[in-house]
Formats: structure tokens, C-alpha cells, sequence
């Protein structure tokens, strides 16, 4: 079980609260219109809030460098047994622990009790800052509230018009703040329950979610293989994740199947696909989300196949990228803040960004780490501020690559190996166009429709 989605629940519930439900920015572009004292009291609760924010983050890195620090008996345990898989596996645990603050997808049977301890630690500690920022808005609302008369029986309605939408919006806030139990509404089959959002018994049949918010907390399995008793070979599940939903802190294992999303935002979501499921994307965000390579089976080109069409992405992508277990279709997109991977071609990079299933084109890097072997699988795509990394002295080639990039500054210039050429021109009005087109807001590594 991967728990990366438990690290930092109420990190991205503040964020949820703040940003991405558009609390901040509403209140910067209302800012000239309020009353100087509703401003000064919607400053407190933002700063109060930042507050509660940092000390999580202490918290958090306090409890992860105890986290690591009790695994070093596992490691001597796995050393002194001979045993390296699982040595390495924890060791590759402890590391995320110290340096990410997160656990990976490692597997050791020392772990289990480990992680369960710190998610059920992680989860208090999430809890109390979650009703650490209620309470605050609260008392916000509370204190605008009266505010509000005060305007009203002076008569100074505009006013009071203004502060009653801030009082609205922090409302909506405190009521969202609740997580809800999130529910399927079945195309064919058996309806799915909340409680199936927390069981790991694969989804059979064809769903189509309720524009929610769903915490799933832990991992969803869609679609099984079939058993030699039974008839099929396969019983997959087909999944439609439509504009509104909201996916946060769970793992999805597409087994057997599709899962399609249009306008639905993914936060601190991993997503993994084996050789028989799919992933499609299109006009959705993905903020702190990770994709790659689920399940046991592989073919030499492409195990798992990903779509991202119209999609902009913060902090993250794909964990693990090798062309026999990845292949993606990535157009229009966006990416921020993004160190990607190496990618690790099978025998010829240049023919292997030539197939479809290595198409990355039209696309836009901002603060960005980007490698030469994903810099030559790009077409047409524009960088800005981005670091190019050192020439890729591994790359297995055969045929010569060429492509073209446009950049906005040189202040960093790619290097590239023996048989590649890479194009750089600088970015122009023509090039604006070139990313994502929908409509979503940027604060830090969060984003919000």
C-alpha cells in the first residue's frame, strides 16, 4: 500500500480552503472595495491560518525524521540477515522519509506496522489542523458578521454588500472543510458505496462519478483479471470522473479497464496502470500527483498507456519513466515546477520518440528540470525558466534525433549528446498559445480551477 497520499492531508485541505476553492484570490480582487477593518480582520485570519500551516510542517518533518530514524533497526535486521530486496526496500523508505517527507511503494514486511503507526500519527496531527482552520473561520465570520450590521444600520450598503461575499465565501469554506462520503452512481452493476472507496475488492462494470470530492484515503482497484475457473479473462471497470470531481490522498490501480477524467482536479493522487488498463485525461489539473507503472505484466514497448490532452500539472508527473513500461500521448499541456525523471530508452531513443505512445508536443515548461532524454521526445514545446540538465552520456541511440524548442530565455542552453540536434529559438508572440488553454489559478505548487 502506497501512502504518500497520507503525508500531508491537511496541507492540501488549507490549500483547499485557501486556494483552491478561489478564497484568496477573490479577496485580493475585492481588497480596494472592502472596508480598511474587514480587510484588516480578513489579514488576521490569513496569517492565523499560515501559523497553523507552519507548525504542521514542523510536525511533520519532526515525526518523518522519527519515522526514519526508527527504521534504522529494520536495516540492520534485513543487513545482518543477508537479505538485500529488503534491505533495499526500506532503506529506499527511510530516504523518502528524510529527504521527501513521504513513504514510496517500496514493499518489506517490516513495513506495515511502521507506516501504520505514522498515518494514524500523520492523521491526528491533520485532524487538529483542520479544526484548527475552522475554528478560525469561524470566528471570522463571526467578527464580519457584526460588521456587516454595523454597516447595514449606518447605511453603508455597498459595503455591507462587500463584506456579506466575504462571509459567504468563508462559509462555503467551513461547510467544504467537511470531508464527504462520496458515492457512485452506476452506469450497469453494482452500485459502489463509500465504504468500496476504502476497500481494496476491485470495481467490475461501467461508472460514472458524482462531481464531488472524494477522499480516498487508500487504494482503488478497477477491473480484475479473470481466475482459471472463470469464464472471462478478464472483468474490467470503466470509470467516467466528469468536470467537478475532485480525487485527493488515495492510490487508483487500473487493472483491467479505463478510467477517463474531464475537468476533475487530482491532488496528491498516485495513479497506476497495468499492461490491461488505461488512463485518459483531458481539461484537468494534477497538483502533487504522481503516474506510472502498476501490476506484474509487462510487453517490451509501452505497459502502461497514459493520455494527457488539455491538462496542467505542479510538483510532479511520472515517478518512473522506461519506454517498456510507459507510454504517453501529451498534448496542450502545462507543467510547473516539475523535475522529471529520466527517461530510459529500451534500444534506440531515436526511433523510440518516433512512436506514437512517446508524444509529447505543444506543450509548455515553466521552472522546470528537464533531462535531455525528455528534451528530445519534445516537438514544437516551449521553456520557460527551466534548468536543462547535463548531456545523458546513457542514452541508447541508434538513429539521429532532431527536434525544435522555443525558449524565453538562454541563460541555461541544452546539452546534447552524440546524434541529437536540438533547435533553439527564442519565444515569441507566436508561441503564446502553446500549453494549456483552460482557465485555472497557480499559487505555488497548488492549482485551482
Amino acid at each position: 500500500m502506497n501512502l504518500i497520499s497520507y503525508t500531508a492531508r491537511c496541507v492540501v485541505a488549507l490549500i483547499a480552503l485557501l486556494e483552491c476553492f478561489g478564497l484568496l484570490p477573490a479577496q485580493a480582487a475585492m481588497a480596494a472595495a472592502l472596508p480598511a477593518e474587514a480587510q484588516a480582520r480578513l489579514d488576521e485570519r490569513n496569517a492565523a491560518i499560515e501559523r497553523v500551516r507552519e507548525g504542521f510542517e514542523k510536525q511533520k518533518a519532526d515525526l518523518f525524521d522519527k519515522y526514519a530514524a526508527a527504521l534504522e533497526r529494520e536495516v540492520l535486521n534485513y543487513q545482518n540477515g543477508g537479505d538485500l530486496q529488503n534491505l533495499l526496500a526500506v532503506k529506499k523508505e527511510q530516504k523518502a522519509a528524510k529527504e521527501e517527507r513521504a513513504t514510496t511503494d517500496a514493499e518489506a514486511p517490516a513495513l506495515a506496522s511502521y507506516r501504520k503507526t505514522l498515518q494514524e500519527t500523520l492523521t491526528k496531527h491533520e485532524d487538529a489542523v483542520v479544526a484548527a482552520v475552522k475554528t478560525i473561520d469561524e470566528e471570522t465570520v463571526k467578527s464580519l458578521v457584526s460588521l456587516r450590521t454595523q454597516l447595514t444600520q449606518s447605511g453603508e450598503v455597498e459595503e455591507a454588500v462587500m463584506v456579506d461575499r466575504q462571509i459567504k465565501t468563508i462559509e462555503g469554506a467551513v461547510e467544504r472543510a467537511v470531508p464527504q462520503e462520496a458515492t457512485l452512481r452506476a452506469v450497469d452493476g453494482k452500485v459502489a458505496d463509500a465504504a468500496q472507496l476504502r476497500s481494496a475488492e476491485p470495481w467490475v462494470g461501467n461508472f460514472v462519478l458524482e462531481p464531488k470530492r472524494y477522499l480516498l484515503r487508500d487504494r482503488v482497484v478497477l477491473g480484475r483479471a479473470g481466475s482459471k475457473n472463470e469464464s472471462q479473462k478478464s472483468y474490467p471497470a470503466r470509470v467516467f470522473s466528469p468536470k467537478g470531481c475532485r480525487l485527493e490522498k488515495g492510490e487508483i490501480l487500473i487493472d483491467e479497464g479505463l478510467l477517463q477524467a474531464e475537468g476533475t482536479h487530482f491532488s496528491e493522487m498516485t495513479i497506476r496502470v497495468d499492461l490491461g488498463g488505461t488512463f485518459e485525461a483531458r481539461d484537468s489539473l494534477f497538483e502533487q500527483s504522481w503516474a506510472g507503472k502498476g501490476g506484474a505484466w509487462f510487453v517490451k514497448y509501452f505497459s502502461s498507456k497514459w493520455t494527457f490532452d488539455n491538462c496542467a500539472f505542479t510538483g510532479s508527473f511520472i515517478r518512473e519513466w522506461k519506454v517498456g513500461q510507459i507510454g504517453v500521448k501529451v498534448t496542450n499541456c502545462t507543467f510547473h515546477d516539475v523535475a522529471f525523471s529520466r527517461i530510459d530508452y529500451q534500444a534506440d531513443a531515436g526511433d523510440e520518440v518516433k512512436r506514437d505512445w512517446m508524444t509529447i508536443v505543444n506543450c509548455r515548461f515553466v521552472n522546470c528540470k528537464i533531462p535531455e532524454s525528455l528534451l528530445v521526445a519534445t516537438q514544437d514545446c516551449v521553456f520557460e525558466d527551466c534548468l536543462f540538465l547535463e548531456a545523458d552520456t546513457e542514452m541508447k541511440i541508434l538513429t539521429p534525433i532532431k527536434t525544435r524548442i522555443f525558449v524565453n530565455q538562454r541563460k541555461s542552453v541544452p546539452e546534447v549528446g552524440p546524434m541529437r540536434i536540438v533547435d533553439v529559438v527564442d519565444l515569441s508572440p507566436d508561441q503564446e498559445k502553446i500549453g494549456a488553454s483552460l482557465h485555472y489559478k497557480r499559487t505555488g505548487k497548488s492549482l485551482s480551477f
